[in-house]
């Protein structure tokens, strides 16, 4: 089996996708850029199956990801026969990526701060609040932190 670790941004919104027996999962796209020595971007895309239908509104378009799964390579040719490599990942996990309005829709909260790392290297030790007003007591053990998962 192949395993895959991934970050980029998803390239549509996340849609319910049902199988027989009634079972849904989400599908969605991820796009992942890389540049090359010649200063030239080569982008490779991905299809994303994932278990965990409570997260389709937090799964928008522009929404950088890190996606972690099985990887399925499927090969085919186009009617003109041109060949063609289907990448797919049955994800495990899916994790949101940067501050609480990054995305295309920029309707967050307005924080955001000003350097990421910030967060996880200055979070005090105990129980008392980290930046942005949270509990370090709630996140760790699912306390009320406004996520439906």
């Amino acid at each position: 089996m192949q395993r895959a670790i991934i970050r980029g941004h998803l390239g549509r919104n996340a849609e319910l996708v049902t199988f027989s027996g009634d079972r849904q999962q989400l599908g969605f796209s991820v796009a992942c850029s890389e540049r090359g020595k010649d200063s030239e971007s080569v982008t490779t895309w991905y299809d994303i199956l994932f278990h965990n239908t409570k997260m389709q509104s937090y799964l928008v378009r522009g929404k950088e990801v890190v996606v972690c799964g099985r990887l399925s390579v499927n090969l085919y040719q186009t009617k003109d026969g041109a060949p063609r490599t289907a990448l797919r990942i049955f994800a495990d996990t899916v994790e949101l990526c940067g501050g609480r309005d990054s995305g295309s829709d920029n309707s967050g909260s307005g924080y955001k701060p000003a350097n990421p790392r910030s967060e996880s290297i200055n979070a005090p030790a105990g129980n008392g609040p980290m930046p942005g007003g949270v509990n370090q007591a709630q996140s760790l053990d699912g306390g009320d932190d406004g996520l439906p998962f």
